[in-house]
């Protein structure tokens, strides 16, 4: 292939917690990658339980070949429901990229809508499929990625950065979209580079102390570099 899917995430511990409660887990074929970003309810070692239990299962059925809808209602199917909250442990985002065509596809259950950009930074809105699987609402986005596109996912302790503090509602989707537009409009050659940018930014809105887990994957499909390295044996 002539271009290379750069894929970096990273996330913020919520104020106090040893272990984060989003997990990511990524996995490749010949054919196709996966990326799985999953949300568990709370925070500390119960939801990054849960968050890694749905990730894995996720990314586990996928690399063997499972059809994207079955293991969407696989999980909707095990996931278990707070009773006093009505609502489900872990919350989840998948994104599947083909390596021939670089087609994406997108199911979100609950997570906060992903973000697309043209080449330049140039925001591009998808508007979304509704899925009704299990009586739960999946939101299904497809698109096709070419050099210089950026796709991200984030988890919903970026959305809220700054709650009550900065902003009255938090950071928000549309400030985090013009954020991260202006990074991508400088022409940065690292999907890292725009990751490390964003959650700097939302840990400072959080006053460093990050009233919950936050996590953001950046996947940046750019030229291919290649690199020529010498060896030998050590000089005397």
């Amino acid at each position: 292939m002539s271009h290379f899917l750069d894929i970096s995430y990273q996330s913020l511990n919520k104020f106090g917690e040893e272990i984060c409660g989003d997990q990511v887990k990524i996995a490749r074929t010949d054919t196709k990658t996966w990326v799985v970003l999953s949300d568990g309810l709370g925070s500390g070692i119960k939801a990054s339980i849960l968050a890694t239990l749905t990730s894995q299962i996720i990314i586990t059925m996928l690399k063997a070949d499972a059809a994207l809808y079955d293991v969407v209602e696989t999980i909707l199917g095990t996931l278990p429901i707070c009773k006093v909250r009505n609502i489900a442990y872990a919350t989840f985002t998948v994104v599947e990229i083909d390596h021939h065509s670089f087609h994406f596809r997108v199911m979100n259950f609950d997570n906060p809508e992903t973000f697309f950009f043209k080449a330049g930074g140039v925001q591009q809105k998808i508007e979304p499929k509704i899925l009704n699987i299990l009586d739960k609402k999946i939101l299904l986005r497809e698109g096709m990625l070419e050099e210089g596109d950026f796709l991200a996912a984030v988890s919903d302790g970026v959305w809220y950065a700054g709650l009550g503090q900065t902003f009255n509602f938090g950071w928000g989707w549309n400030n985090i979209a013009e954020f991260m537009a202006e990074i991508l409009h400088s022409r940065v050659n690292t999907a890292q580079t725009v990751v490390e940018r964003v959650l700097d930014y939302a840990n400072m809105l959080y006053g460093s102390q990050p009233g919950d887990d936050a996590t953001l994957i950046g996947l940046y499909l750019r030229p291919r570099h290649s690199a020529m390295i010498f060896t030998g044996p050590p000089g005397t």
